[in-house]
């Protein structure tokens, strides 16, 4: 009986370095570490969910100076994964071209992360003063990303997962291989199931509230930055722009994609640049919307470009 046991015990001592750290450290197989890389490159932070790791850190986010205090306009850009990219300095330096005046930019884009996200974050920054400019540059998280992950029209990607599943739940999906992989594909340990159920990404009613939110969280971004005051202009400008993305990889969300971009022909403030990248032809993209840092620059000049244009004309 002892011989069994201790037998048992060897073999699953066995099974748990195989599928806990040979597959899954070594390998990386399982459930996708975006999930757990908590304290990493997705940090959490209170009303905003998650966000970078600078403005995470409490000694950053609270001491830290966004902008100079100096004359100079200051910028404040917001975007997720294809934003990170976006170098404040070449920003700046472009925005200071076409204005004839110096201006100060900080990056709050985060890996992921949509505008729900940076609405509340634009409230948090204000501690700081508030920005002359406000820039919002977005899409794809905040329509086609979230029938992929968790399908609440608003919420963060991730929410289902780390708002939601009971921390047992998570130490086996994120440690363990095999049970990471079928709960990736199948999804009975957490609550992603029943809410696909429920929301019913890609229909015609989901795609719907997805485009609908899109323009609620610009409308309301807008209302706030307006509201601030800008020694520079008066109040605070703001500006949205649609990204470029793959929409041939998403056939089931095209036609919502083009009623977007009808709409957005109705509104001042938000500036279709999805076309950008066509001349460039699709080698651009390293993904479904990730580009060059070539192609990110080019988009930097073109946004400080519309942006000066905007300010200047108003």
């Amino acid at each position: 009986m002892l011989k069994k046991i201790g037998l048992m015990t060897v073999w699953g001592l066995c099974f748990i370095i195989f599928d806990c750290l040979i597959c899954r450290y070594l390998f990386h197989l399982g459930y996708p570490s975006d999930f757990s890389n908590y304290h990493t490159i997705r940090p959490p932070r209170i009303y905003t969910e998650f966000t970078t790791e600078w403005l995470a850190k409490e000694t950053s986010f609270d001491k830290m100076k966004f902008w100079p205090d100096d004359n100079s306009i200051k910028i404040a850009f917001f975007g997720g994964s294809t934003g990170v990219p976006v170098k404040t300095a070449f920003l700046a330096s472009e925005l200071s071209k076409h204005l004839k005046k110096k201006v100060s930019a900080a990056n709050f884009s985060c890996w992921s992360a949509n505008h729900t996200q940076h609405l509340h974050l634009l409230l948090e920054i204000l501690h700081n003063g508030s920005p002359d400019i406000v820039i919002f540059y977005g899409g794809h998280n905040e329509t086609v990303q979230q029938g992929d992950h968790d399908p609440r029209p608003g919420y963060t990607y991730s929410y289902y997962y780390r708002g939601e599943t009971p921390p047992f739940i998570k130490v086996l999906i994120e440690n363990s291989a095999i049970i990471g992989a079928l709960e990736w594909k199948f999804n009975r340990m957490t609550n992603l199931e029943k809410l696909r159920r429920e929301y019913k990404p890609w229909s015609e009613d989901w795609n719907t509230t997805i485009e609908n939110k899109y323009f609620e969280n610009l409308a309301l971004a807008k209302r706030v930055a307006e509201s601030l005051p800008s020694k520079h202009f008066g109040h605070t400008k703001f500006i949205a722009f649609y990204q470029p993305y793959r929409t041939e990889m998403r056939p089931q969300f095209v036609k919502t994609h083009e009623r977007i971009r009808e709409r957005i022909k109705n509104y001042d403030y938000i500036i279709d640049v999805h076309d950008l990248y066509k001349s460039m032809g699709e080698n651009v993209f390293r993904d479904e919307c990730h580009v060059s840092q070539k192609a990110t620059d080019f988009l930097t000049s073109v946004i400080a470009q519309i942006t000066a244009d905007k300010v200047l004309k108003h």
